[in-house]
Parts: structure tokens; sequence; C-alpha cells
């Protein structure tokens, strides 16, 4: 038996493995990771100008495999050499990353409240998964950030259409997919506006009660 993270994973572990699972959404804490519509307007019109820098927020912890962080860097490599008006902010480990391909402000591991402050100076988000979407995605999107990630199975499966950007799963295919949203501030500005509304959507209260729901009826089914 078990409780799952996500919808996707609630039904892969019944259909592939018969498993009694249940599922319950993910949340973010809103009292730290904040936006509002003024803010993503004031934002995208700081983005038209033409002398304007694009910070992206990366998160870079090499040694999750399923974070395809060398695929990361790779892409970014690839989409600096094409653009010079890019800064990249990485995150998450606490190794200063080696022989990159392109220049990188290293933040190392930091709190929530550090996290949010950089997710609202930054424009763009990269959280990538090669398996079950993550928490991370969420409170990036909470903080007013469109968001690029790997289209997979499991991310195809979760999220609505227009509350991210699903990359393909290649080093050109994602360069490509976060210089098409740099190229369209108005389209990050609609995408980063669906994706707070869909987050918006979800709790912690909510998210245990639906785990307290799914203990109590699998005990019940049990006695």
């Amino acid at each position: 038996a078990c409780i799952c993270a996500s919808p996707w994973l609630d039904q892969m572990m019944r259909e592939r493995f018969h498993a009694w699972s249940r599922p319950f959404w993910l949340a973010y804490d809103k009292r730290i990771y904040t936006c509002s519509t003024k803010q993503l307007q004031e934002r995208c019109l700081r983005q038209q100008a033409n002398d304007h820098i694009f910070h992206l927020a990366v998160y870079a912890r090499r040694f999750t495999e399923r974070r395809c962080v060398e695929l990361a860097f790779a892409a970014l490599e690839r989409l600096c050499h094409k653009r010079q008006n890019v800064v990249v902010h990485l995150f998450g480990d606490p190794r200063p990353p080696e022989r990159l391909g392109f220049s990188a402000i290293n933040h190392g591991v930091i709190d929530a409240e550090q996290l949010a402050k950089l997710y609202q100076f930054c424009d763009v988000g990269i959280s990538l998964s090669a398996t079950n979407y993550s928490l991370i995605p969420q409170e990036m999107m909470g903080s007013g950030l469109p968001v690029v990630d790997l289209a997979v199975e499991s991310t195809e499966a979760i999220y609505p259409e227009g509350v991210i950007a699903l990359a393909p799963v290649s080093a050109e295919g994602l360069a490509h997919s976060i210089d098409a949203l740099l190229a369209s501030p108005e389209s990050m500005r609609q995408q980063a506006e669906a994706a707070l509304d869909w987050v918006g959507s979800f709790s912690w209260d909510k998210a245990g009660e639906s785990v307290e729901q799914a203990l109590l009826e699998r005990l019940g089914e049990l006695d």
C-alpha cells in the first residue's frame, strides 16, 4: 500500500504494480512564496526593454540523478552562447560546479526565505525532473516565475496546459524552450499568471486531509 504525492504516481502504482494506492497534491508555503498580478505586469514591462538582462534560477542538485543537471548545463551553455543578456543563478548543491561552459552565480544550499528572494528577483525558473514532479516548480510558480521542466510522462500528466513550459529531453530542445520564453515577455507573463492561479488551489491542509482519509480508508479495509 502507498500514498503518492501525485495522481500520476498513484495511477502508475495501481496499473503497473497492482498496489493499493491513494494520491495527494503537493502544496507550498504561501506565507513565504508570494507574488501578485501587479508584480507580474511590472516585470513584463521591464523585460520588454532592449537592455533587459534575464536572470535564470536553476535547480542544480547534481547528486540527485533524476534532476538531469548535466542536461541543464549543456542546454544553458548553448543558450548563453546565443544570448548575451542572460545571467544564470545555480542553487541546491553545496559543491561549486566544475568546468562550466558558461558563467554562473552559485548560491549553494539556501533556506526558504532566500529561495523566495531569488525567485522573485529572477525572470525564469528551471527545475528538471525525469521522474515524479516535485515541489520546487510549485514554489517557483507561487513566487511568480514562469517555469521550464522536461516533457516526460509524469509532467505531461500533472501540469495543465499553459502553466509550465515542457521541453524536449535534449540539450537543444531545452535551450530552445528557454530561449522561446525569453523572446516573449508577454508569454512569460501569461504562463506565470496561469501557474499562480493553478498552484493557489493547493494547500498543505488539503494534502493532510487527503492523507488522513487514505489512512483511515485503508485501516478500515484491513480491520
